[in-house]
């Protein structure tokens, strides 16, 4: 961090830096603690889940990625894991 020329960095550097600042970072956590609000603790951390899954389709959009068989199986589990864990349950008397 000494050795980096910081003046000769460009506007393009300095704007991801406040895209990456803003809304990965506290837009993310902003939402996940109106989750917790709404839906509790529990529930909205199993919505972590999502994101390894939305980020092998946002990489097969964006990039171009092949997902691979296996991929897409994993995916799968983790959503019918967090379908099953979301999932109401009715009790008939």
């Amino acid at each position: 961090l000494l050795r980096i020329q910081w003046s000769t960095l460009g506007i393009s550097f300095w704007a991801l830096q406040f895209y990456l600042a803003l809304f990965p970072s506290v837009l993310a956590n902003w939402f996940y603690y109106i989750g917790v609000q709404r839906l509790g603790p529990a529930k909205a951390a199993s919505f972590m889940y999502i994101v390894p899954v939305s980020g092998l389709i946002l990489s097969a959009i964006l990039l171009g990625d092949v997902l691979t068989f296996i991929q897409f199986i994993g995916a799968t589990i983790m959503m019918v894991g967090l379908w099953i864990i979301n999932k109401r349950v009715t009790i008939k008397k």
